[in-house]
């Protein structure tokens, strides 16, 4: 039955752009799915991953991400594409859209009323209304729990989290320029800045230049964190963010 369902659409199957939409679309579409690319940063799709696309879906990140801007006409050549960021306001040409619990249920409902005129025999509501659930939980408990910080600067390497510390007052403090590593002169600027607020945390990303954020935790005497934008489990590693920044907030 589900290859059947499946094949009705031409047999591409149903594809998501990175793998945090994995775990968006798998909370309640019980039909299988892909994943395009590891990294968002790519500026070439592979010819035969997009063919492997051909009469298939294809769930959109929609933000300006790099590899879609390159590839999404190639994309809708050959497969239906669903915008899963329709409703999402894109802030100061930030991609990272994902990365943020009020936007995550606007992502999810766009993925749902897509694949659920497309598939509705593979549909699971009630999957769908737990994960919600849970983002909302969260939500509440992060409103509650940052409430008094609001202006405080968070230090990151990659600027990744924007969102998730806008929805709280909170500033993202990025040490890494428009994609590049920072000028000695940056650096200086950043490692003031930091001892300034009292920060001891830096937030880094598994791809960023992890030798020179020990270097300016060294600097502040602090500590390197790492959380993966990309998880599949995306939820955990907010929460975790989430956790963190509180944890550091607290202390300085």
């Amino acid at each position: 039955l589900l290859s059947l369902l499946l094949s009705c659409r031409g047999g591409g199957g149903v594809f998501v752009g990175i793998p945090p939409y994995l775990g968006f679309t798998e909370s309640f579409f019980k039909g299988g799915v892909k994943v395009l690319v590891s990294s968002p940063h790519l500026h070439e799709v592979e010819p035969g991953k997009i063919m492997e696309l051909k009469g298939g879906v294809y769930i959109a990140v929609g933000s300006g991400i790099e590899f879609e801007v390159l590839n999404l006409g190639k994309i809708g050549d050959v497969a239906e594409v669903i915008d899963s960021s329709r409703g999402v306001k894109v802030e100061g040409g930030d991609p990272h859209i994902w990365f943020s619990l009020k936007n995550i249920p606007v992502i999810v409902e766009n993925i749902y009323e897509g694949l659920s005129s497309l598939y509705p025999g593979l549909i699971e509501p009630s999957g769908k209304e737990e994960y919600l659930r849970r983002v909302r939980e969260l939500d509440r408990y992060f409103e509650e729990a940052f409430r008094g910080f609001e202006g405080r600067e968070v230090f990151v390497y990659h600027p990744a989290f924007g969102y998730f510390l806008r929805d709280y007052g909170l500033l993202q403090v990025a040490i890494e320029e428009k994609g590049r590593e920072p000028t000695p002169s940056r650096l200086k600027e950043i490692i003031e800045r930091a001892k300034a607020s009292h920060t001891r945390v830096i937030f880094a990303t598994p791809f960023s230049n992890l030798k020179l954020c020990e270097l300016v935790a060294k600097e502040i005497g602090g500590e390197v964190v790492v959380i993966d934008p990309l998880s599949e489990d995306i939820l955990s590693e907010i929460e975790k963010f989430g956790r963190e920044v509180l944890k550091c907030l607290r202390s300085s």
